[in-house]
């Protein structure tokens, strides 16, 4: 089993539920939809699937052990991202463009990026399109570590990416 989730829950600080007795299996070398209404917790899902977010209770398997919450690499990539942000900032017609959106970003093994997909997008189709373009020019990351090899040949990285007036572009990954 690829990943494995027993009863996960997860409720945010405010108090409002993400997950709610999620248990699923993901067998490895197959192909998965997860589906569902806006607000049903597929986003959630993933958001642990990838570390971003820990359960409140219930139990997530990795390759059959339990999973692992470090965050060196998914920094390496945040500040990777912000600095070639921040030099390339987002503009249309001399004007610069201001907003926040989030997004999912799947790196190969070899650092480059396979796939990036906004989940919320911003106020602005152009700012949308840019950022995608700052994310795939900011790629290739590095190498996964040896460890990292073992246990996966792509990550999911989701991201809030706010492009500010005081601050350049600043990236967070959310760990609730």
């Amino acid at each position: 089993m690829l990943f494995e989730a027993r009863d996960l829950h997860h409720v945010y600080a405010d108090g409002s539920v993400g997950l709610s007795g999620c248990s699923l299996r993901l067998r490895a070398a197959r192909r998965h939809a997860l589906l569902g209404s806006n607000g049903s917790g597929k986003t959630t899902f993933l958001q642990h699937l990838n570390g971003l977010l820990r359960p409140t209770s219930g139990s997530l398997f990795f390759e059959g052990a339990a999973m692992d919450y470090r965050r060196e690499t998914l920094n390496s990539l945040r500040r990777r991202v912000e600095d070639r942000g921040t030099r390339d900032f987002p503009e249309h017609n001399g004007r610069k463009l201001y907003g926040e959106l989030t997004m999912n970003v799947t790196v190969d093994s070899s650092g480059r990026v396979v796939e990036a997909e906004i989940v919320r997008r911003s106020a602005s189709r152009r700012l949308d399109q840019q950022a995608l373009a700052i994310v795939h020019a900011a790629s290739p990351f590095g190498d996964f570590s040896p460890a990292m090899r073992v246990q996966a040949d792509q990550i999911v990285v989701t991201s809030r990416f706010r492009f500010t007036r005081e601050d350049g572009l600043e990236t967070q990954i959310q760990n609730r």
